[in-house]
């Protein structure tokens, strides 16, 4: 393998894992009705966690 496959590889990984990180993140806040905070148009905004997917 060389250098090149195994970034991408590596990059998969990490994406899966930040991916399954957000939606355990989301469920978790929708269990207890709270807000996430994000970015949206570079701005801060306050979410309630139920309103996301």
């Amino acid at each position: 393998m060389n250098t090149k496959v195994k970034t991408e590889s590596i990059g998969k990984i990490v994406l899966k894992g930040a991916r399954k990180a957000i939606k355990q993140l989301i469920e978790e806040r929708k269990k207890t009705d709270d807000y996430l905070v994000v970015s949206r148009n570079g701005k801060v905004v306050k979410v309630k966690a139920r309103s996301l997917k």
